[in-house]
């Protein structure tokens, strides 16, 4: 199932934790709510036209037979909890603090004309209402605008990652170095960059969440790489390791626990082919489940 089904389907125990595992954003966790508003509409329509004796498409058939919009309500009023939990938390980054005020501005100019407009038709309860609704909102404006700023959350596997790429820095250098003019066990060592490399696009998979921007993933991805840049003045030799080297262990193992939410996404950095013509000396790569 996609994550939009599963998460669609799941009961709301599982739910919650998927939301926490893998939508740890308020971006992420707004991107669902608005998916979960878009299928009750859908339903909403499909409802009405067979209360007007028209035929559903198979389409709308199956949309129709899943999940019923009362449950889907329930999920989006938890989900509209949680957005509010982490207004008020101050769990926002800054670029989620930046449209978060930007598109409340506009919720505060839709709710003035429906003041004036009711106000113009002595509506006094709905003019009471509107003004309590744009108290709330006046709240949740200065507690963003002086809250904190949230940091993204660093990937599932930032340290295998990190340790990945320093021993390819590592590498990197000996290529810079020795310029084609390889010894015997800086060939061995080189010879193993494709597997080091294939091994760092699957931990990056396995590291992406969902609905994640492209942008913010990669920001996440090189967070890790940063951390895992060798200290300066390192010798050209270390962290390279041997024939199964410690990267080999660091790669080989199987994705942290987590259920039956792990997940793979498409994402990675392309692979690039080693200098070194010499064959692979171990699999760093293959007991990658």
């Amino acid at each position: 199932m996609s994550p939009q089904d599963r998460l669609f389907r799941s009961e709301m125990p599982d739910l919650q934790k998927l939301v926490k595992e893998m939508l740890p954003t308020y971006s992420q966790k707004k991107v669902l709510l608005e998916k979960i508003k878009g299928r009750i509409a859908a339903l909403d329509a499909i409802e009405q036209k067979m209360t007007n004796l028209k035929q559903p498409t198979p389409e709308e058939q199956a949309i129709f037979d899943d999940v019923g919009a009362e449950e889907l309500k329930e999920k989006a009023k938890y989900v509209s909890g949680e957005l509010q939990k982490m207004v008020d938390d101050g769990g926002l980054t800054s670029a989620e603090q930046a449209a978060f005020l930007e598109q409340l501005q506009g919720k505060f100019e839709m709710v003035d004309a429906e003041i004036a407009k009711a106000e113009s038709e002595k509506k006094e309860k709905k003019v009471a209402a509107l003004k309590q609704q744009r108290e709330m909102m006046e709240k949740s404006q200065k507690t963003v605008k002086d809250g904190p700023k949230a940091s993204l959350p660093p990937l599932k596997h930032a340290a295998k990652l990190g340790e990945l790429h320093r021993k390819l820095s590592v590498l990197k250098q000996i290529e810079k170095a020795s310029k084609g003019n390889y010894t015997m066990d800086e060939l061995k060592k080189l010879g193993e960059m494709p597997e080091i490399q294939e091994a760092c696009s699957e931990l990056e998979s396995r590291s992406r969440l969902w609905f994640e921007e492209e942008e913010i993933f990669q920001n996440r991805v090189q967070a890790a790489i940063r951390a895992g840049k060798p200290a300066k003045g390192a010798s050209k030799g270390s962290g390279g390791g041997g024939a199964g080297g410690g990267y080999a262990a660091a790669a080989s193992k199987p994705a942290a626990s987590s259920g039956s939410f792990q997940t793979v996404g498409s994402g990675g950095a392309k692979k690039a082919k080693a200098k070194a013509k010499a064959p692979s000396t171990g699999n760093a790569f293959s007991a990658l489940g």
